[in-house]
C-alpha cells in the first residue's frame, strides 16, 4: 500500500530503527521484531541554494557585487519555485493504513525475516541480495537474504546456504522472491542524480498483497537520511522455481 506514498520527486526523512531479534537465530534464519513505522503527511519548503563561497582574497568591484547580487536573487527565486515536498517517517501506526509499513534490516550471513501481519515491508539499501516472501511452519514471512557484495565471502555463502536449504525442502509455491538490484529496470531510463545528491540507493518493497517493488532513491549529500524518491516500478517474481540462488 505504501507504494502510493512513494511518489517520484518526494523526499523522505528515512530514519530506520535498530533491529531487535525476536528470538535466537535458527537454521540461518533470524526473525526480528516487527516495528511499525509510517510516512507522515508531507510539508513543503524551498529547495536549498548553492552555498556562496567566494574565493579567498576576492575583492569584487561594485559592478561585480551587483552581478553577484542579481545572480543570488535569481537563485533564491528558483529555490522558491523548486519547492521540496518532504515526509517524515515516524514510529507507530497511522490511522491511514496506506501510510504504515515495517522496516526489515539487512543482517550479514543470515536470512533476516519479519512477519508482515498486514503491513508492507520495506528493506535496503540493496546491493544484490534476494528479497523473498514464504511460508514456514504455517507462518508468512518476508526475508532479506543477507549476502555481501561479493558472492564468495563467508557471509554470502552462509546466507545463501540457509535459504537454499529451506527452499529445497519447501513445497513449490510456498515461496517467491525477486532481486531488486539485479533485476532489469524496465520503467524507462534509470533515474539520475540531481546536483547535491549522493550515490544511488535501491530499496525493496513487499506489499501486503505480495507484490514486489524496486524503489530508486538518492540521499542528499548534506543530509544523508533525507532521500529523494527518483523511481519506482513493480517487479515480476524472478526467484527460480526451486528457489536455489
Amino acid at each position: 500500500m505504501i507504494e502510493q506514498k512513494l511518489i517520484v520527486g518526494r523526499y523522505l526523512e528515512l530514519n530506520t530503527p535498530v533491529p531487535v531479534n525476536a528470538r535466537p537465530a535458527a537454521n540461518g534464519f533470524q526473525e526480528v521484531t516487527r516495528q511499525i513505522l509510517h510516512i507522515s503527511k508531507s510539508s513543503s519548503k524551498s529547495a536549498p541554494m548553492a552555498p556562496n563561497n567566494p574565493m579567498a582574497g576576492f575583492n569584487p568591484t561594485f559592478k561585480q557585487k551587483m552581478e553577484i547580487g542579481f545572480q543570488r536573487a535569481g537563485q533564491h527565486v528558483q529555490s522558491q519555485m523548486d519547492r521540496q515536498r518532504t515526509s517524515n517517517v515516524g514510529t507507530g501506526h497511522s490511522p491511514k493504513v496506506h501510510r504504515n509499513f515495517a522496516w526489515l534490516e539487512w543482517l550479514p550471513g543470515v536470512v533476516s525475516e519479519v512477519r508482515p501481519n498486514g503491513v508492507d515491508i520495506l528493506t535496503g539499501p540493496m546491493s544484490g541480495c534476494w528479497i523473498t516472501t514464504y511460508l514456514r511452519n504455517g507462518v508468512r514471512y518476508v526475508g532479506h537474504v543477507g549476502t555481501d557484495m561479493t558472492p564468495t565471502t563467508p557471509n554470502s555463502i552462509a546466507a545463501r546456504t540457509a535459504w537454499n536449504n529451506y527452499a529445497r525442502d519447501a513445497q513449490i509455491g510456498a515461496f517467491s522472491g525477486f532481486n531488486p538490484f539485479n533485476d532489469p529496470w524496465t520503467n524507462g531510463a534509470m533515474p539520475a542524480a540531481l546536483p547535491g545528491e549522493s550515490n544511488r540507493k535501491t530499496f525493496a518493497l513487499v506489499t501486503t498483497e505480495g507484490h514486489f517493488y524496486t524503489v530508486i532513491a538518492y540521499p542528499q549529500a548534506s543530509q544523508p537520511t533525507r532521500i529523494r524518491i527518483a523511481g519506482i516500478q513493480r517487479n515480476t517474481p524472478s526467484l527460480p522455481v526451486r528457489g536455489q540462488i
